[in-house]
C-alpha cells in the first residue's frame, strides 16, 4: 500500500468522519419522523454493525460497500498512529472504532479477508450514500442519545481535520431552549415555560444566534445536530 501523507491521512479521516455524520444525521431525522428509536446507546460497536450490515447489504452494491470498507480500513490505520489532544480521545476512539467495526462487518458479511482488502485496487470513498441506504430498518436499532453521541465525536473528529475552529457550545439553558424549538415549541410557548416576556426571549434567542453566527433558529438547530448538543 502506497505511503499517505499527513495532508491525505487528515482528508482522509475527516472523508470518514464525514460520512459518519450523513449517517447519523439521516437516522435522527429518520427519528425525527416518527420511526421509533432502539436502545442501542454506542453505534460504534462490533456487534452493532454485524447486525447494520446484514441489513444495508441487502439493498447497496457490494462495489460501493468494498470501497467503504477499504477507506474505513486506511481510516482506523491513521488513526491509530494520529496524535490528538488528550481532551478528544474519546472522540476519536469512538471515530475509531467505528471506522474498524464498520470494515469488520462489510468484510464478514462478503466473505473478504483485510489482506483481500488491503490488496485490492484504491477505491475513492463515493462523495454520497445511495438513495436506497434503508435508514428506516436501522434507525429502530439506535437510542437517541447513541446518535448524539456519534454526532459529537465525529464533528470533533472532522473539525479537527479540517483546521476549523470549532463553535463554542452554549450554555445549558441556550441549548434547552434549542431542545424546545427542534420539539416544535412556539416562541409563547417556551417564554411562559422559562419565564421569559415573548419580547425578551425573542432579543435572547437573536443574541444567541449571533454567538453562534447563524442567521436564525434554522440554521441554529441543524449546528446544535452537527455539534450534538440536541
Amino acid at each position: 500500500m502506497p505511503s499517505v501523507t499527513k495532508a491525505t491521512g487528515d482528508d482522509l479521516i475527516g472523508c470518514c468522519a464525514s460520512r459518519i455524520i450523513d449517517m447519523a444525521t439521516e437516522i435522527r431525522r429518520t427519528h425525527a419522523m416518527g420511526v421509533p428509536h432502539g436502545e442501542h446507546d454506542e453505534p460504534w460497536t462490533r456487534e452493532f454493525h454485524q447486525v447494520v450490515a446484514s441489513i444495508y447489504l441487502q439493498t447497496i452494491p457490494a462495489r460501493y460497500a468494498k470501497g467503504v470498507a477499504e477507506s474505513f480500513k486506511q481510516c482506523t490505520t491513521l488513526m491509530a498512529s494520529t496524535n490528538y489532544p488528550a481532551d478528544q480521545a474519546g472522540d476519536w476512539l469512538i471515530v475509531q472504532a467505528y471506522a474498524g467495526s464498520v470494515t469488520e462487518a462489510i468484510c464478514g458479511h462478503l466473505h473478504l479477508t483485510i489482506e483481500e482488502l488491503e490488496a485490492a485496487s484504491g477505491r475513492r470513498l463515493e462523495p454520497t450514500v445511495p438513495g436506497i441506504f434503508p435508514y428506516a430498518e436501522i434507525a429502530p436499532l439506535v437510542s437517541p442519545a447513541g446518535v448524539a453521541r456519534l454526532l459529537q465525536a465525529s464533528h470533533v473528529v472532522q473539525t479537527a481535520c479540517n483546521g476549523i475552529q470549532s463553535v463554542a457550545r452554549p450554555s445549558e439553558a441556550e441549548v434547552e431552549l434549542l431542545r424546545m424549538l427542534a420539539a416544535g415549541k412556539s416562541v409563547i410557548e417556551i417564554a411562559g415555560r422559562v419565564g421569559y416576556s415573548e419580547r425578551s426571549l425573542h432579543r435572547r434567542l437573536k443574541q444567541l444566534w449571533k454567538d453562534l453566527e447563524v442567521s436564525g433558529f434554522k440554521e441554529a438547530l441543524v449546528l446544535g445536530g452537527q455539534e450534538g448538543w440536541l
